[in-house]
């Protein structure tokens, strides 16, 4: 029988799995009712990693009232991020702040760094690197110049591909966060 913790914990895995399985819908025929877009998929794991990941609670000091997530470049998330209004993480509402440059970085939870901004993702993460900030993107090659968590489409035929991450567990640690061991499981790629 398993104990408590370790069925949670294979729940979450098994959930993790399922999310990223409805990325099978993403990008098939427009025409499919109710076909998740890229987009949504993204944003739903975006939530996911919000509220399963652990800061050190200087980062998240007691009475704050916003959990940030910073969007650094032109924003292809649209409407998609309609999902997250009225959510909550950590007690805290969830917030979606657009930044301009890397003075505004400090302020946030999570940092998406859109396509956009591919030849300024050294300089970001090096703005980021002495804080608690959960770096993501879908920049080729993210995790290995430091980024954390990176969104990759991998096929599945040549009509349909599937939304996966892959994760930089080193890079998470050093910046004091713990990701839930169902990320590392449901990783497509995983850097320690």
């Amino acid at each position: 029988m398993l104990s408590r913790r370790a069925y949670h914990s294979r729940m979450f895995a098994g959930m993790i799995v399922a999310l990223a399985a409805w990325s099978g819908f993403a990008l098939r025929s427009k025409a499919e009712v109710g076909a998740l877009t890229e987009y949504e998929i993204k944003v739903g794991l975006l939530y996911q990693f919000a509220v399963y990941t652990q800061w050190p609670k200087e980062a998240l000091p007691d009475g704050g009232s916003e959990f940030v997530l910073g969007i650094i470049g032109e924003d292809p998330f649209g409407n998609a991020l309609d999902f997250l209004r009225g959510k909550t993480v950590k007690s805290r509402k969830f917030t979606v702040k657009h930044v301009a440059n890397a003075q505004e970085i400090d302020r946030c939870h999570m940092l998406f760094i859109c396509a956009s901004e591919k030849t300024n993702v050294l300089q970001i993460l090096t703005a980021v690197e002495k804080s608690s900030v959960l770096t993501i993107s879908e920049v080729d090659q993210f995790i290995e110049q430091g980024g954390m968590i990176n969104f990759v489409l991998v096929k599945k035929t040549a009509r349909s591909e599937y939304v996966r991450f892959e994760i930089n567990k080193a890079a998470a640690e050093q910046a004091g966060l713990k990701l839930h061991s169902g990320f590392l499981k449901a990783a497509n790629r995983l850097v320690q």
